[in-house]
């Protein structure tokens, strides 16, 4: 009977560690942090680049973060805490934006925080994610997706903070 209930209360402990990925620690700089290493590293070097443009322009971040999976926690949960423990944007302005690629499940994600729902709608996102990122990420040309992806959210949230698009990609 003991060895029976030690069992099941072993295995609820196991079914909730799942719920609590661990989120891993940020790179420095962290705005392209590829840990599935599937990103070419003119993609990396292009995203650090423009956003530290942006970072200084209005404070905005656009972080792109690959991972191979994501120890069971559902996507939309995994980026919002990624995004939250990573402090993602401007404190003040709320203002980051959060790419993720799951690419051992073959899923991708992307958040921005509450000071751009207005200029990048969740339906935006969306658009934005199947005209740029779709295909490629089914052909696995990660770097190419992740590259058109930024561009159109870089010069979005540019152009709302009263810049003109200055993101030519490589």
């Amino acid at each position: 009977m003991t060895a029976a209930l030690l069992t099941i209360i072993l295995a609820a402990l196991a079914a909730c560690g799942s719920a609590f990925a661990a989120i891993p620690t940020a790179p420095d700089p962290f705005y392209a942090a590829d840990f599935a290493d599937v990103l070419e590293q003119q993609t990396e070097d292009y995203i650090i680049e423009q956003n530290g443009m942006l970072e200084n322009a209005c404070g905005a971040q656009i972080v792109v973060v690959t991972t191979d999976f994501l120890d069971g926690m559902d996507i939309e949960d995994y980026a919002y805490k990624l995004f939250n423990d990573w402090e993602i944007g401007d404190k003040n302005k709320n203002n980051g934006i959060l790419l993720l690629l799951a690419i051992g499940e073959e899923n991708y994600w992307c958040m921005q925080g509450k000071g751009l729902e207005n200029v990048l709608t969740s339906g935006d996102i969306d658009d934005i994610l199947y005209y740029n990122l779709e295909e490629d990420f089914a052909a696995e040309d990660y770097s190419a997706g992740v590259l058109k992806t930024f561009d159109v959210l870089y010069d979005t949230v540019y152009e709302y903070y009263g810049g003109s698009a200055s993101s030519d990609s490589y």
